[in-house]
């Protein structure tokens, strides 16, 4: 379900209780129309409920595809810095640059290798100093 249905099903819900409570103001309450209305005020929750949930996995979901889409971004944008830089240095600044990029090699079958990156970037989207090859932060 999309957030746009989920956010319209929780808006019928919210009108369907309001129904409900306008009805008891205008009519006349028995035990017997309270208990029906209890048991329609309880199945309403546990629908709101059940909506609002499906509601919080639809915003996870799209909270996940942002993270990556910027985490794609920002080490294509440090991969650009690097390649940049990457001749200027010595070779310890070349050691230490290459650390802070490669997270792990694999080896696999058929000599297939796979390589995993990380980008040295601090709470604030910043290079890291210490791992920053020319020792500068950097903003990304």
């Amino acid at each position: 379900m999309k957030r746009a249905e989920i956010a319209e099903k929780l808006k019928e819900t919210e009108t369907e209780r309001e129904g409900l409570f306008d009805w008891v103001l205008k009519n006349k309450s028995t035990e017997k129309s309270m208990r029906f209305l209890n048991q329609k005020v309880e199945d309403i929750d546990a629908k709101e409920n059940a909506l609002k949930t499906a509601l919080w996995e639809v915003e996870d979901t799209l909270n996940e595809a942002e993270t990556k889409e910027l985490n794609v971004e920002t080490i294509t944008n440090y991969l650009a810095q690097f390649t940049g830089m990457y001749d200027n240095l010595e070779a310890g600044e070349k050691k230490l640059c290459v650390e802070s990029l490669v997270k792990r090699v694999e080896t696999g079958k058929n000599k297939e290798i796979t390589l995993t990156l990380h980008v040295p970037l601090g709470e604030f989207r910043v290079l890291i100093p210490h791992l920053s090859a020319t020792g500068r932060e950097t903003q990304i």
